[in-house]
């Protein structure tokens, strides 16, 4: 880190600013979690006594640690953990961690890793044109490789 008198100085300012825009931030978190729609959200929380001062309403399932998650659900591709410090959004000093677990919503996902195709042929939206085209030339090069090998036999 720089320890010269002006980034020292900046460092002060930038401290000063976050205290200042702490309360607008706060509210900020607050409502976009009150958003997110608490029937598709579960939360697990070390702690009951700290969800119970935060303003924040969260359906409580059960008070669980991260180890109690098994590992084929962690494997699970459609279930993912966000884990966040449950003190910044409630301006707790402790340390206790939120834990937020929900379903994204996605299409099938049936698709070829090799070919990156569906299974009616088309390419994902999210796939670009230039990685379309790469893997359309990889697939015509091996075809030909295939055919050569197979004259080569004959």
């Amino acid at each position: 880190m720089a320890k010269s008198i002006r980034s020292k100085s900046k460092r002060r300012v930038r401290a000063i600013k976050r205290e200042r825009l702490a309360p607008r931030v706060l509210k900020r978190l607050q409502a976009t979690v009150s958003n997110l729609g608490c029937n598709k959200i579960k939360m697990e929380i070390d702690n009951p006594d700290l969800a119970a001062d935060s303003n924040v309403q969260f359906e409580k399932v059960s008070y669980a640690s991260a180890q109690s998650y098994g590992e084929e659900e962690m494997d699970d591709r459609m279930t993912r953990m966000i884990i966040f410090s449950f003190s910044a959004l409630i301006g707790v000093k402790s340390e206790k961690k939120c834990f937020l677990k929900f379903q994204m919503e996605t299409d099938n996902g049936n698709f070829n890793l090799k070919t990156m195709k569906k299974p009616d042929g088309s390419y994902p939206v999210w796939l670009s044109q230039r990685k379309i085209k790469r893997k359309k030339r990889e697939q015509k090069i091996k075809q030909n490789a295939k055919r050569r090998k197979a004259r080569k036999i004959r």
